[in-house]
């Protein structure tokens, strides 16, 4: 038998996907016991091995796919397997009952893999260089005063409209703070036109600190040579998860990820909150976009070491999904203080699922500011009136970032087209991502039905529509608050993380690995829509899993984070 893990099977796919699911808590023990144990040298803590993100290290997805691998092998001979990435070759060579199995990787992708390591240790180079130089040039002479709150939020191509800055991540907050003098914005900036976007920036009457203010050359020198650091682990003690040998996989993902942009950030993280405490700046609180990833941990480390009183907050303002577990801290993080002493989540339900993971950590719902629009009167009884008259179903299709879910989910849709027959429509919307000639050439490319296009914000997008289908995205929950039913394309190259609670009722929601369950799924709401239980449904969902942005909500989260 022949494993493509590249495309597995829906079988395959399903028990992958229960694997992920059952061995979170015993890997997060052995993460705690193991892993963070490993050394308590800051450049080790720092590093992509030592942390749980799902999105930077590679172990403990490579640990799934072995487990798979054994489990298919007890019922059928396995004879060779395509492999994903060197990590999981090198876990399989590893294993006494697997390596005898041929493994498919190629020489390609092998080469790919092994020079994109030096490409990005340089291209980071030249980034944190240019970003230094144009900091310095644009906005270094701004005054700050010498006791600040610094509150952590993105800058993105979006936070200009008509040339003027609006938080997106806080939408409904930046009024708020500009009247607290002693807040600032610390911005992780994504942006194309960086120098432009820095001058509307610094002429805007925001408060913001960037830290290549307070960074100096020696702090880029060490983040540049610290991946150096990381050979000195390299022939350390071996590292057994259960039954599974990772070491080899363990320290190929040392020297991978030492090159990762998420790595060169969280030393200068860490840097610059030594370089506040070196300008004698008092930090009185600091409130973080607490996604428990390697940057946030360089702030923590920082926090820790230079501002041992300080008021550390996390806040997460967006959806967490319960198998994306390096979210939800673990109490050995806690303990080494890794994490805010005090996290604010978007709605009660996260409450539960962040103090299963953790007790000791504080936990309080704070605003959903990004999702303030789904309180808004939604025009319900005027929607049900169009589709009770016009008989039309319509399904928007929101597709994701990664291009090769997004083509399954076109081609699922374009394969089922019959439904032209059936009075049903099928509208787009691409990840904000893809530009417009991407899409052009994306859909040219594969030979795509074309279909309609929409470009405006979700919540327009959702309006009128009776079903959407979509994969790994937090406008899952969001569609299902506003009671419109939800299909999520599971993926057969890889962990399929469910964007809410499986325990939400299945009747305004499934899950499809494929056209044919995705067709059945789609004949069920069509034959069965049962708006006004859809509604009671949605409104069940989001009181459950959103705080509503009112004046007293506002006023709360205000008086204790400010």
């Amino acid at each position: 038998m022949e494993i493509n893990l590249n495309n597995l099977s829906n079988e395959h796919s399903k028990i992958l996907n229960q694997i992920w699911k059952d061995g979170i808590s015993d890997y997060n023990r052995f993460y705690d016991s193991r892993i963070l144990e490993y050394s308590n040298d800051l450049n080790y803590l720092l590093s992509g091995v030592a942390t749980r993100d799902v999105y930077l290290s590679r172990i403990y997805e490579s640990i799934c796919y072995l487990k798979l691998l054994k489990k298919i092998s007890q019922e059928k001979r396995i004879y060779s397997v395509k492999v994903k990435n060197l990590t999981i070759e090198k876990m399989l060579k590893a294993d006494p009952e697997l390596k005898k199995i041929r493994i498919s990787f190629s020489i390609k992708k092998r080469i790919q893999e092994l020079i994109l390591i030096p490409v990005a240790y340089f291209l980071n180079i030249y980034r944190m260089i240019k970003e230094f130089i144009l900091v310095r040039f644009y906005i270094c002479n701004y005054d700050i005063p010498n006791e600040i709150i610094l509150f952590d939020s993105f800058l993105i191509e979006s936070s200009f409209s008509g040339g003027r800055f609006n938080d997106i991540y806080y939408p409904g907050l930046q009024e708020l703070i500009r009247e607290k003098s002693k807040v600032f914005y610390l911005f992780t900036i994504l942006l194309k036109k960086y120098r432009v976007k820095l001058l509307q920036l610094k002429n805007s009457n925001i408060r913001f600190i960037h830290r290549y203010q307070f960074l100096k050359l020696s702090d880029l020198c060490l983040a540049t040579i610290r991946p150096f650091f990381m050979f000195k682990y390299l022939h350390n003690k071996r590292v057994i998860f259960e039954d599974i040998d990772i070491t080899k996989a363990f320290r190929y993902e040392l020297i991978r990820t030492s090159v990762a942009k998420i790595i060169f950030d969280s030393i200068l993280n860490y840097r610059f909150i030594f370089r506040l405490k070196q300008k004698s700046i008092t930090v009185n609180k600091f409130i973080d976009w607490f996604e428990n990833q390697q940057t946030d941990r360089g702030y923590s480390l920082g926090l820790r070491q230079f501002y041992e009183n300080v008021e550390y907050f996390g806040c997460l303002g967006s959806l967490s999904f319960k198998t994306q577990f390096h979210l939800y801290p673990t109490k050995a993080e806690f303990d080494r203080k890794l994490t805010p002493g005090y996290l604010f989540v978007v709605g009660k339900n996260l409450i539960f699922d962040y103090s299963e993971s953790c007790k000791e950590l504080k936990l309080d719902t704070m605003p959903a500011f990004r999702y303030a629009y789904l309180f808004q009167k939604d025009g319900y009884k005027e929607d049900l009136k169009i589709f009770r008259d016009s008989g039309e179903f319509k399904i928007l299709v929101t597709l994701p970032m990664e291009l090769n879910q997004a083509l399954k989910i076109l081609k699922t849709i374009s394969n089922i087209r019959i439904f032209e027959n059936y009075n049903i429509s099928f509208y787009l919307k691409f990840h904000p991502t893809y530009s417009l000639d991407s899409v052009e050439k994306l859909l040219r490319r594969n030979k795509v039905f074309r279909f309609p296009i929409l470009n405006d914000n979700i919540k327009d997008c959702l309006v009128g529509k009776q079903l959407l289908i979509s994969s790994v995205s937090s406008t899952c929950l969001e569609s299902l608050a506003f009671g419109i039913p939800v299909l999520v394309i599971a993926s057969n190259g890889g962990v399929t993380h469910l964007p809410f609670s499986e325990n939400i009722t299945k009747e305004i929601w499934d899950l499809c690995y494929d056209e044919k369950e995705t067709l059945e799924a789609i004949f069920r709401f069509v034959k069965n829509y049962d708006y006004d239980r859809f509604k009671s449904i949605g409104e069940k969902i989001k009181k459950e899993n959103f705080t509503k942005l009112d004046h007293f909500s506002l006023k709360r989260f205000i008086n204790l984070v400010f």
